[in-house]
């Protein structure tokens, strides 16, 4: 209870999600949660982050979370994500960011851990109307090592998708050995402003 939940995502998605929270809070017979808003936003444009965030203190923490959109980004609208990000951590030092990354390496486990899986993350990808894999601008973790470290982001810690799949029922069974075999080596990554442009930042307040 007090907590603020954001929950944002493209403006149509955005309503379409809202009214499935909203009949889903109203079915509920408890009243211990949290503060929720649905907010429609575009992740490319600091302004509208911001406006977003808007309701935040910033100077007690919270945590970002994306999954499932990086995947889709160009490498130039990556570069300014990645911008945005570092100026969203700089203007909340106490957040932290969790999201997960996929590379190419990642893309071709997934493409060759089951056809059935192949065929229909490529029939997603189509539908976007995006070149998604050659598009996309991590061959392997060391490029997104490289651009975390560009932009001033520290890894905290990573979590194998792998060590997650237990948590998960699916109304086909899924043996444990095809759902590690489908996530391959994805990760979860959690991170955060590196040490060294904190400290820098603090010196240039003082």
């Amino acid at each position: 209870p007090g907590t603020i939940y954001i929950e944002s995502d493209l403006p149509q998605l955005m309503i379409h999600k809202a009214k499935l929270i909203r009949n889903t809070l109203m079915a509920e017979s408890f009243d211990a949660r949290g503060i929720l808003h649905c907010r429609a936003v575009d992740v490319l444009d600091q302004a509208s982050v911001f406006d977003c965030l808007a309701k935040l203190d910033a100077k007690k923490p919270f945590c970002v979370v994306t999954e499932g959109l990086l995947l889709y980004f160009s490498e130039a609208e990556m570069r300014t994500f990645f911008e945005m990000m570092s100026a969203v951590l700089d203007k909340y030092p106490a957040a932290t960011w969790v999201t997960d990354f996929v590379s190419q390496q990642n893309l071709r486990e997934l493409f060759a851990s089951s056809p059935d899986v192949a065929r229909g993350v490529k029939d997603v990808f189509s539908l976007t109307g995006r070149s998604v894999v050659p598009d996309n601008p991590f061959q392997t973790e060391f490029e997104i090592e490289q651009w975390l470290e560009v932009h001033d982001l520290a890894v905290e810690r990573t979590l194998p998708l792998s060590a997650a799949t237990e948590m998960l029922d699916f109304e086909i069974p899924i043996p444990q050995s095809l759902r590690e075999q489908i996530v391959g080596s994805r990760k979860i990554w959690c991170d955060s402003l590196s040490a060294k442009r904190t400290i820098l930042s603090s010196i240039d307040g003082q």
